[in-house]
């Protein structure tokens, strides 16, 4: 007589394949998913600092009211405006240059994009980290040299902003 079924062997065998199959396509998907995400966030900032640059002629003062843009998130009590991975900030630095930044800090990870416009000219966006996570998504998309030629002097990765 023919027993059908599969041993136990057998079993723990797929069982395993599978496991080590998971423990490699979970980091990758990560990692995309990760890259995906700052994607998005550089396209906002990007969105957000052309809106800046065209609202600092008209208004002494750029906040997210002044902005000729509308955005999804939802504004918090600290200015910022939220979003499902990202908290974005508008900062004006008092140096006489009208000079502002824009930040996307990640809510998932420990990195920050920047990008700055002084006296109306936009700056290259700067990827800050604060641990091997955000370190993998700045270098994942190609920020090698965290600082951009011709930045302002304040321009500098870590201003506090990482926690």
């Amino acid at each position: 007589m023919m027993k059908k079924g599969f041993t136990l062997m057998e079993l723990l065998v797929v069982i395993l394949i599978i496991g080590i199959l998971v423990g490699i396509a979970v980091p990758q998907y990560l990692k995309v998913v990760n890259r995906g995400r700052a994607v998005e966030a550089l396209s906002v900032l990007k969105t957000v600092t052309e809106s800046i640059q065209r609202a600092s002629k008209l208004h002494a003062n750029v906040n997210w009211d002044t902005l000729d843009i509308k955005y999804d998130g939802t504004p918090q009590g600290d200015g910022s405006v939220q979003t499902k991975f990202f908290k974005y900030y508008i900062v004006q630095i008092s140096d006489g240059n009208n000079h502002y930044y824009v930040l996307a800090k990640s809510l998932l990870g420990t990195y920050v994009f920047e990008k700055h416009i002084v006296s109306g000219d936009i700056f290259p966006a700067i990827c800050v980290y604060g641990d091997d996570a955000g370190q993998e998504v700045c270098n994942s998309m190609k920020f090698n040299n965290p600082i951009p030629a011709g930045a302002p002097a304040n321009a500098t990765p870590g201003t506090g902003v990482v926690q």
